[in-house]
């Protein structure tokens, strides 16, 4: 069998009936259709799991944040000072207790958002060790998650972080 050029047997299909059998067949009209229709599909879930990704991420920074600031109160010599609080609260919205630090997260910046809640446990029948009155420092933060995606939808601030932690308060 002889080799043909390969400009020659381009020419040879294209010469008689090719074009109109090529026109007629639609054996790969499925494919161009799901080629069309695949960015419609897989753009929202692509969109979908970044904005759940976010809303984790931001859910782990809040709740971090809320833990770092209860150990803090549980730690000063008495948690129910204003300034401690007001410390423990820059420390739960910045992550340090300088003020002038940029926050954790930028729609998260009310003081007001966290709450201090310091308990004395009676301990005078000796069930717990320690002293006879035991304190204990709760804090908690609820935060609505912003997202610019839920926004063009209609959906702003749909979702409401509510974050707890409590610690027993050792002093220093």
């Amino acid at each position: 069998m002889r080799a043909i050029p390969f400009a020659a047997g381009w020419r040879r299909l294209w010469r008689g009936r090719a074009p109109a059998r090529l026109a007629a067949c639609d054996s790969g009209s499925a494919a161009v259709e799901f080629a069309l229709l695949l960015p419609a599909v897989l753009l929202p879930l692509f969109i979908g799991i970044t904005e759940v990704g976010r809303l984790v991420f931001h859910h782990h920074v809040v709740e971090k944040s809320i833990r770092d600031t209860a150990r803090f109160l549980a730690r000063t010599p008495d948690p129910r000072a204003t300034a401690d609080v007001d410390a423990a609260k820059t420390l739960a919205l910045h992550g340090t207790l300088d003020s002038s630090a940029p926050l954790l997260l930028p729609y998260w910046s009310s003081p007001g958002s966290v709450q201090v809640t310091v308990t004395d446990i009676d301990n005078t029948t000796g069930d717990f060790r320690g002293p006879g009155t035991l304190m204990t420092v709760r804090v908690t933060a609820t935060v609505p998650f912003s997202s610019g995606v839920l926004n063009l939808i209609g959906m702003s601030n749909s979702f409401t972080f509510s974050v707890s932690h409590e610690e027993r308060h050792i002093g220093q």
